[in-house]
């Protein structure tokens, strides 16, 4: 009889505990820009509050529409948003074609970062459209937020996968730019090998320039220097020399100068 009243309470405690478990949300933030669909990683509680002191989170993609690097590069390919860039262990890999795979462990100094019920933002990332008629079929493989080890008994809630299509994607006319702006545009493709073309926009007639330099401040290659009537223009960049890394380039035109990264991958 006494084994039966142990046994009782044993079951009692566990559906107490499972009862005051609170219940994590996950979605795919998306957004696409010229020919980059960027995934933003969000999770939120569906009451109270906590902490996201660990998490494990995977998903696949379509591989045959979205390209990413095999080894991703920090600030490049993908963004840790919050305090979640601060920590030690930031481990965001590609374990196979087509999935991405985030752990992080939130320990130390600063505080694990606090979650409620409004959205907060762990990454980004940012795939280059190799597709536009294609689909994004964004499917989660694991979600884990905070084990139990860490006093937070968290349960997985909804987590909706996202199979969106990539057919919006828009090349701006000329007619649609606007005459005011300078614009210097993302290369394409990015990262690249060895070719890349560089658009950019200038309003009115001027002296332009536009270099490629290395992360250390070195002139790698110029390739405009003169005068240009205002108008669209592309340059094609041939890194064929070059080793695979981060490279900069920069646009000056009369008063306005823009720097953008580009990645070699070879």
């Amino acid at each position: 009889m006494k084994k039966l009243k142990a046994i009782s309470l044993f079951l009692i405690l566990s559906i107490n505990t499972k009862s005051n478990a609170q219940i994590i949300d996950g979605e795919f933030l998306t957004n696409i820009n010229g020919n980059m669909y960027n995934i933003t990683v969000a999770i939120n509680l569906q009451s109270k509050s906590g902490t996201a002191g660990i998490i494990q989170i995977e998903f696949t993609y379509n591989s045959t529409s979205l390209y990413v690097p095999s080894s991703p590069v920090k600030n490049i390919d993908y963004t840790l948003h919050n305090n979640f860039d601060l920590y030690f262990t930031q481990n965001v890999t590609k374990p196979d074609t087509n999935s991405i795979r985030i752990s992080l462990l939130t320990f130390g100094t600063p505080p694990p970062v606090p979650i409620d019920t409004s959205q907060t933002l762990i990454i980004t990332y940012n795939f280059t459209i190799t597709n536009p008629q294609g689909t994004s079929n964004l499917e989660w493989t694991q979600t884990d937020i905070a084990p139990e080890f860490l006093q937070q008994n968290y349960q997985v809630g909804n987590w909706p996968n996202l199979d969106e299509s990539l057919s919006n994607v828009t090349v701006v006319a000329k007619d649609n730019l606007n005459s005011d702006e300078y614009m210097l545009y993302q290369n394409f493709p990015n990262p690249f090998n060895p070719f890349t073309l560089i658009k950019y926009h200038i309003p009115i007639n001027g002296y332009v320039s536009l270099i490629i330099y290395d992360m250390l401040g070195n002139e790698i290659a110029v390739l405009v220097d003169g005068n240009k009537y205002a108008g669209d223009y592309q340059v094609e960049f041939n890194a064929n020399k070059l080793p695979s890394g981060i490279y900069i380039y920069r646009l000056e035109s009369n008063e306005f100068v823009q720097v953008k990264k580009l990645l070699i991958l070879k």
